[in-house]
């Protein structure tokens, strides 16, 4: 079919129908002793599956509703295809079940298929719905281009979001056009032009599976790479994160490297009445696990008739083991 209406409705509705597909997910929050986050009712194409039948089985199904739903198919598309890629598949990152109970490693799955599948029948009912050039350009544009803004606005991953969103939305794009394009055409009289097209349209359908599955097995394969290479990235930052927590001393002076410092430097000159102890720098080794750290210090004393001179300056050394514990080597003799 080919239905008439005004192009700036159209325009409106599939951009409001968007913006509540992909912010809708996320009302679970909310009800999370409930439903928990990610709930499987919100994260998923329950929504605009249930406003598409409840309209069409009350006969009620106009155009600009139809525009309505696959704006909100195509948000939540959206919003699941950033959800493929978490920080870690824990905690908030798992599809729940009512009253948070999580469903596991079985959570990309279903959020990978809820997104393939919204964005599907975005594309599939508009393609029943017009064939309309300007219509098409439309749709086109505004998924992507709010569909980069959103891939750009994510705290990590910013990549895999939008390749997995191009990937999957111009996979679908492409099929249902190929899938419907002998579907939007007027009907012919003569029943040996309606053979030849059922003619047609069986060869094209077995070309349209064909190139379907081959995109298929491409965004699968494209979805496991992102997916490895996003666990291999993470896993080396979080190395590195464990390898700074390990190696806190590197970091800075702290206050037990002082104490134990104090405490040579009084031994080494007994007769100095030190008031002050204090720190100008250090230096350390970071890429090592067990090391040498160097203390800069120099101190203020009283002496017989001048109050708080200055004494400047010592190099305390100390071992900085692989538990971070610290153990005493020198104190260097004083220099300016």
């Amino acid at each position: 079919m080919n239905k008439e209406f005004n192009y700036f409705a159209f325009l409106g509705v599939l951009s409001f129908g968007y913006f509540i597909g992909l912010f809708f997910p996320d009302i679970d929050q909310g009800f999370q002793s409930l439903l928990g986050h990610r709930s499987i009712i919100t994260h998923s194409i329950l929504l605009p599956y249930l406003l598409y039948n409840y309209f069409k089985k009350k006969n009620n199904l106009t155009p600009l509703k139809t525009i309505f739903i696959v704006g909100i198919y195509l948000g939540i598309g959206l919003h699941l295809s950033a959800d493929l890629h978490p920080k870690g598949w824990v905690g908030f990152a798992l599809i729940k079940l009512p009253f948070n109970i999580d469903i596991g490693g079985l959570s990309p799955i279903w959020i990978g298929i809820n997104a393939g599948v919204g964005l599907f029948f975005a594309s599939a009912y508009l393609n029943q719905l017009t064939k309309r050039k300007l219509h098409w350009i439309s749709y086109l544009v505004i998924a992507l281009l709010v569909g980069l803004t959103y891939g750009e606005e994510e705290p990590h991953n910013k990549d895999a979001i939008i390749g997995t969103f191009l990937s999957l939305f111009l996979a679908t794009f492409i099929y249902t056009k190929i899938k419907y394009r002998n579907l939007i055409t007027k009907k012919e009289p003569k029943k040996k032009k309606q053979i030849e097209k059922k003619t047609k349209k069986k060869g094209s359908g077995i070309g349209g599976k064909v190139i379907f599955f081959m995109f298929a097995i491409l965004i699968l394969g494209g979805i496991l790479f992102l997916q490895f290479n996003n666990a291999g990235t993470n896993k080396k930052v979080n190395n590195q994160q464990k390898e700074q927590i390990k190696n806190w001393r590197a970091d800075g002076v702290f206050k037990d490297e002082i104490r134990m410092c104090e405490g040579y430097i009084k031994n080494k000159y007994p007769k100095k009445k030190f008031t002050q102890f204090n720190w100008q720098k250090y230096t350390a080794d970071k890429n090592k696990k067990t090391y040498t750290k160097k203390i800069k210090m120099w101190m203020k004393y009283d002496g017989l008739i001048r109050k708080n001179k200055t004494f400047k300056y010592v190099d305390c050394h100390l071992q900085v083991n692989t538990n971070q514990s610290i153990t005493f080597l020198s104190i260097s003799d004083k220099y300016k």
